[in-house]
């Protein structure tokens, strides 16, 4: 969920000079933009059931190299 806090921190990231993207996950539509931060909505709870079956528990542990599959599994090129 995007609580105040959260934005609070990627305000603070942003500031430092990184570029800060949400990828929401949730049935409900998500803005395009919160923040000041770009968000993308690559599914709702299908979606992420599907990537936890596909690629479980072990795998995401391996850090990025599981993150970039899960985002290009969900449709989106990196």
């Amino acid at each position: 969920s995007v609580s105040e806090p959260l934005l609070e921190t990627l305000a603070r990231v942003r500031q430092a000079g990184h570029v800060v993207t949400i990828l929401y996950v949730g049935d409900a539509p998500s803005p395009q933009r919160l923040g000041g931060v770009s968000v993308y909505h690559i599914g709702g709870e299908t979606t992420w059931k599907e990537l936890v079956s596909t690629y479980g528990s072990s795998e995401i542990g391996e850090g990025e190299q599981a993150t970039q599959k899960q985002i290009q599994a969900a449709g989106f090129s990196l």
